[in-house]
Formats: C-alpha cells, sequence, structure tokens
C-alpha cells in the first residue's frame, strides 16, 4: 500500500511500503491483517479485502517542534489545536489544554508548576496521539505542595494514597479519580508531593519512556506521591508510570511519605503490562509510607481492579465506604474502617486490620493468602483460611485487653 490514491503491487513488488500516517496524510480505513516475512508478503488465508475504498484524510493540525525551553501558562492557548514536538527540552504546562498529536522525545520533558496550595492549577491534556520516547517523559516529581502547617508532626512523611510516616495526616482524595496534588514534610520548605496530571488520549499512548508524580526528599523526611489519571483508548510500550513516596532519613523518628494515586482507564492494551509497569508504593526509610492505589479499568467492564502494592507492611493504607472492586494486596497493610463495605473479596499477600465492623459478600469472609486480624466479637456465615491465610489478633498489653470471639456456621481450614 504505498502513500497514493491508486496502488497496484505485482508479485515482485519493490519499494517503500508505507502503512499508516506520512506527513500531513493517512490512511482511513481497515487492514484486517498483512503478514510481511522475509520480503514476501501474502494474505492470510482468512483475509477477505473489504469492498469500500480506502481514502485519504488530511490531517490539517499546524505541527510545532519545540528545541528550547517553554512555558503554556493555565490561560495561552496559543499551541491549543496544534501538533507538538518536544524535542529535548522542557515544556512547562499549566491548566486544560486540547493538543492534537503530541511527541516527547530525546530526553524531552512535560512538567508543571510547583504547586502553592491544594487548590492550585492542576494539569489536564487531551491530546489525539501521543509518543514518549525512552529517556523522555512526563516530569511531576516534587510538583504538589510543601508540608508546611499541614502533617501532625515536625517528622512527619507527606500523606496521600496512604498514610505518610511518623504521624501524618490522615490520607485523601478519591482512587477512582484522582485530582489532588501529593503532601511534602515539614522539616523543609523545598521537601514536596508530587504533582497532578489527568491525560485523555483519543488514539493511542505509546509509552516507552515515563509518567511520575513522585514523592520527593529534600530534608530528612519524604513527601508522598501525587496524582495520575490516565483515559486512554489503547496503551502500549516499556516505559513506566509512578507516583512513589520519598524516603526518609534512616532514623525511625523521621518519616517516609505515602504512595500517591494512579488511575488508568484502558479501552485496549498492546505489550503493556499493567502489574510490572505501574507503581505508587510508599518510601521504605525511617518510619515507612504506606502504599498508594492503583485503580486499573478495562473500559468495556462494569468494574474495576483496586491494586494496593506495597513495599512494607509496616505503612498504613486506608479504606472506607463501599468498595465495589477486588481488591488485591501485595506486601502491604490495608486499614478497613468502621463500616466498610467488601463487594467483593480481597486478594493477594499483606495485611488487613479492620477497625470495627466490616461487611464482606454474602457475609462469606475468605482470607486467602493473607493475615487478617481480629479483635473483639466477629460473626459471618463462613470463613475460608486458603492458600496461607490466617486470622491473628492484636498482641495483649494486659490481661484485660480485648479478646476475640468469632461465631461461624462453617469454617474451613486449608492445610498450611
Amino acid at each position: 500500500v504505498k502513500h497514493s490514491s491508486s496502488v497496484t503491487c505485482s508479485n515482485n513488488f519493490s519499494g517503500d511500503i508505507t502503512i499508516g500516517k506520512t506527513g500531513n496524510e493517512y490512511l482511513n480505513g481497515n487492514i484486517d491483517e498483512l503478514r510481511i516475512t522475509k520480503g514476501i508478503a501474502r494474505y492470510t488465508e482468512s483475509f477477505t479485502p473489504q469492498s469500500a475504498e480506502y481514502s485519504l484524510v488530511s490531517n490539517t493540525n499546524e505541527v510545532v517542534e519545540l528545541i528550547d525551553n517553554t512555558t503554556i501558562a493555565a490561560n495561552d492557548f496559543t499551541y491549543d489545536g496544534k501538533d507538538l514536538i518536544v524535542n529535548g527540552t522542557v515544556l512547562t504546562i499549566d491548566g486544560t489544554h486540547t493538543f492534537g498529536d503530541v511527541q516527547v522525545i530525546n530526553g524531552g520533558k512535560i512538567v508543571q508548576t510547583h504547586a502553592s496550595a491544594y487548590e492550585s492549577e492542576k494539569l489536564t491534556l487531551t491530546v489525539d496521539d501521543m509518543l514518549i520516547q525512552s529517556g523522555a517523559g512526563i516530569y511531576l516529581d516534587g510538583r504538589g505542595i510543601t508540608g508546611e502547617g499541614v502533617a501532625l508532626d515536625h517528622l512527619a512523611g507527606g500523606s496521600y494514597g496512604g498514610k505518610g510516616g511518623a504521624n501524618s495526616i490522615e490520607p485523601y482524595g478519591s482512587y477512582k479519580e484522582p485530582v489532588d496534588f501529593g503532601t511534602g514534610a515539614v522539616n523543609n520548605t523545598s521537601n514536596r508531593g508530587g504533582g497532578s496530571i489527568k491525560l485523555i488520549v483519543n488514539n493511542g499512548l505509546t509509552l516507552d519512556g515515563y509518567i511520575s508524580a513522585n514523592g520527593v526528599k529534600n530534608g530528612d523526611s519524604g513527601g508522598s506521591g501525587g496524582s495520575i489519571w490516565l483515559d486512554v483508548a489503547m496503551l502500549s510500550g516499556s516505559g513506566s508510570i509512578n507516583s512513589n513516596g520519598g524516603g526518609a532519613f534512616g532514623h525511625s523518628n523521621y518519616g517516609s511519605g505515602s504512595g500517591g494515586r494512579i488511575a488508568v482507564y484502558y479501552g485496549s492494551l498492546d505489550g503493556f503490562d499493567l502489574g510490572s509497569q505501574i507503581s505508587a508504593a510508599g518510601g521504605t526509610q525511617g518510619s515507612v509510607g504506606g502504599a498508594g492505589t492503583i485503580y486499573l479499568k478495562d473500559k468495556s467492564q462494569a468494574v474495576g481492579e483496586l491494586h494496593i502494592k506495597g513495599s512494607s507492611t509496616s505503612g498504613v493504607t486506608k479504606l472506607s465506604g463501599v468498595i465495589d472492586e477486588p481488591v488485591y494486596v501485595s506486601n502491604a497493610r490495608i486499614d478497613l474502617l468502621d463500616g466498610t463495605e467488601l463487594k467483593q473479596n480481597i486478594i493477594g499477600t499483606g495485611k488487613v486490620i479492620p477497625h470495627g465492623t466490616f461487611i464482606v459478600p454474602s457475609d462469606y469472609l475468605v482470607v486467602d493468602g493473607w493475615e487478617l486480624t481480629l479483635n473483639g466479637e466477629h460473626s459471618f456465615a463462613r470463613v475460608d483460611l486458603v492458600n496461607g491465610g490466617k486470622i491473628v489478633q492484636t498482641a495483649a498489653s494486659a490481661y484485660e485487653s480485648e479478646k476475640l470471639t468469632l461465631t461461624v456456621d462453617d469454617m474451613l481450614i486449608q492445610s498450611g
């Protein structure tokens, strides 16, 4: 298929073959399957050429290549509607903007201005297609707020998706629609949480570089990760999406930051591994920060998945209200606040500690590979302990400490 309105290919065709976009035009049609093996192109037996003619559609967007550091303010729409190439430079963007195709290449970066308050302008981008080359990225590390006047303790790490170490503030924000800035630690005014971005890609996001909103440590304690909210038709590439908490000074009095919040809504995946290429862990130095939240939603499905992946079960991540999604926990601690209702069971490895009552599906508790801490009185229709799952109680501090009373109709305790 050559880039022209009419093409005839002989059995021994030689020359360039272009499928897809070239210059300002691209193919508007469908190719069911085309295989090229050692220079030989052939249809498969099941291939049926479409009856309608292919057409060429003109892309009239102006292409702007940025090679010098550039700033697009929230009220500057000079570049909106254009194709952008961020070539080896830094593009600072604030506010809400819509572009055509965007390429970030040769170590280029998209950043946002440091936030001065929780209410500071967030970054929202809508693009047609986006390529982020290896070594390039959207870099929002430390673009959130400082912890001055926020944390409970002057040595505390920042909180957001989880609780920061060393007596920090409570977690906040939405795991399904994360938009908040991360919070820094108190002991250094340059210590900040991660930034905030909502990125909508109408077609495909090829991510071979990175999108990061990590918390940073510029003092003794660490900031929390920020927000990354992706809504993409197709996600591919070998890159990474990170909203990790910043570390702390090694002494246990200093708090690491918690992980931030990441939500990925996708139509399809092409080689992108959601399990290994996304991280929102808490910092592990000093007093450990809690893991953040990762929400993954196939847009063709009714519900998504909530993942809480930490680097230590010492940090705390809190859940409350009604949780519709299955919860996958890995090397993390989840505290269920009083009245939490789980519509589906928790899966994975880690610790779960309820504070008060909690509701499980059909009154059927399955502890599958994780550790459940129970105190006081609890009753269930059925309890299964499988794949190494176990129920423990808090170590007593006195004879009068709360005892555990567990009432069940049926119970299974699997070997191991």
